[in-house]
């Protein structure tokens, strides 16, 4: 909503692209959207931290272990531990002999 608003904006009063639209930009209005504006801005210090939320938002499921930095630590030690479990279940069982059955007809 910032950015189109400010478009708008842009278009508008600047660029003058709507042919007798020759209005003197309103007094600002304190739109709800426009309070994440400084957020946006490249040298600002929550830039990264916003660029993660809508990264976040943009996947359907599993948004908190995305932003949370604790819970991302946790699943990466978490499947580290079962890729491990994994191995070593495999290399103690490596030269163990395979079950087979005869059927007889």
């Amino acid at each position: 909503m910032t950015s189109g608003y400010r478009m708008t904006e842009f278009q508008l009063h600047e660029q003058k692209c709507i042919e007798g639209f020759d209005h003197a930009p309103a007094p600002p209005w304190d739109w709800s959207f426009l309070r994440i504006e400084p957020a946006m801005k490249a040298d600002s210090t929550v830039s990264g931290y916003l660029k993660t939320l809508l990264a976040a938002g943009s996947s359907l499921g599993f948004k908190v272990w995305q932003i949370d930095p604790t819970l991302r630590k946790l699943v990466r030690a978490g499947l580290a531990i079962l890729v491990l479990a994994l191995v070593l279940l495999i290399a103690r069982n490596w030269n163990a002999a395979v079950p087979t059955t005869v059927v007889e007809a």
